[in-house]
């Protein structure tokens, strides 16, 4: 008597799974919601003219990016990796902490709320990606 329930029940499974059967193809895939691409924030190859700020030292951070030929590279693809993955930089003093200047690339001005990060010491200048404060360069000072 198991024996004919069982049957019964994997007949009556097969039948109910057979009604689920694939999607009519012409119907297309079912997609969610597509999310749009994160902007790349626009990034600028030449700052604002601005006066010389005491203990300044121009580099790659400040300036501004040219071909071999002294041509401005207004196109960031066309940029030194380096200054496309560092748009924001911050020069510091790591014996003081003192901010010596600061470039942002994606307004094209200073980072006027920059904070170095605790721990830098030295008598060196050092060039600080201002996002992460990372060290990327540092150079001795003169007192």
């Amino acid at each position: 008597m198991g024996t004919r329930y069982g049957s019964a029940a994997a007949v009556a499974t097969v039948l109910l799974l057979g009604g689920c059967g694939v999607a009519d193809s012409a119907a297309g895939p079912v997609s969610g919601p597509v999310s749009a691409p994160t902007p790349t924030p626009t990034l600028c190859a030449e700052f604002p003219p601005q006066p010389p700020l005491p203990g300044d030292v121009e580099g790659w951070w400040s300036s501004t990016p040219a071909d071999a030929n002294g041509n401005v590279l207004t196109d960031p693809a066309d940029w030194p990796a380096q200054l496309r993955e560092h748009p924001r930089i911050a020069l510091v003093d790591a014996a003081t902490g003192r901010v010596v200047s600061s470039w942002d690339r994606r307004t094209c001005g200073q980072i006027p709320d920059f904070r170095p990060p605790s721990g830098l010491s030295g008598n060196q200048l050092v060039v600080l990606d201002a996002d992460s404060g990372a060290v990327l360069e540092s150079m001795s000072m003169q007192r």
